[in-house]
């Protein structure tokens, strides 16, 4: 065994920051919706990729009092987080949850959230003020849930604006296995569900996707 070893006690000198590669200007949490108003939880942040002044971020939103359950709502700032607008409803309409928010290259806004049991999505051209929603996949069985969406945001991509859609089906055919849907045309219509992960064989693992793409699509 190790001997004992006496460390002499810390001596407190205080908490400026003191490094080379450290901004030390003041950089305050900023709130991005009303304290009291709800509570927002799994948090999706995605930055335009035209304008890194604007930011989209989607949360799980409640009413403080319990249900009901708001969903996937829509928040976003135009000065590079400093400050905040939008609405802590859900995007197009009250949903489940579980949100993952993109914008594309033509200043499309996106929000995918679970919806009636399934996947849904809610577009936006108007930076938030109205919201289409669209059902991507019905309920399986039990649940549609693990969601995650992107975007082929690289200009010049042979798939500049494709949307990818991901999650685990509870129930149905594809039970417990990863599925994905895309869409060519900015989120109106969804192509046929493909099976990720059969060939894995992970069983109940087969859940928890985060889905990129590279440069070339």
């Amino acid at each position: 065994l190790n001997p004992d070893v006496e460390v002499p006690q810390a001596i407190y000198k205080g908490s400026k920051i003191q490094a080379s590669v450290v901004l030390t200007e003041d950089s305050p949490d900023v709130p991005v919706i009303d304290e009291g108003s709800s509570t927002q939880s799994e948090n999706s942040v995605f930055v335009d990729p035209s304008n890194n002044m604007i930011s989209l971020n989607s949360n799980n939103s409640t009413s403080v009092s319990g249900p009901p359950s708001y969903g996937a709502d829509y928040l976003y700032s135009f000065d590079l987080g400093e400050s905040w607008g939008g609405s802590k409803y859900g995007a197009g309409g009250n949903n489940d949850g579980d949100p993952a928010a993109c914008i594309g290259t033509d200043g499309r806004w996106y929000i995918n959230m679970i919806s009636n049991g399934g996947q849904g999505v809610s577009y936006s051209d108007d930076q938030g003020e109205t919201w289409t929603k669209v059902q991507v996949a019905p309920n399986p069985g039990s649940l549609a849930d693990k969601n995650h969406m992107w975007i082929d945001a690289h200009e010049g991509s042979p798939y500049e604006n494709y949307l990818y859609m991901a999650w685990t089906d509870f129930g149905g055919g594809a039970d417990n296995e990863i599925v994905v849907k895309t869409s060519a045309d900015n989120g109106e219509t969804w192509g046929p569900k493909k099976i990720l992960s059969q060939a894995v064989n992970a069983g109940n693992h087969n859940q928890g996707v985060n889905i990129s793409t590279g440069t070339k699509g």
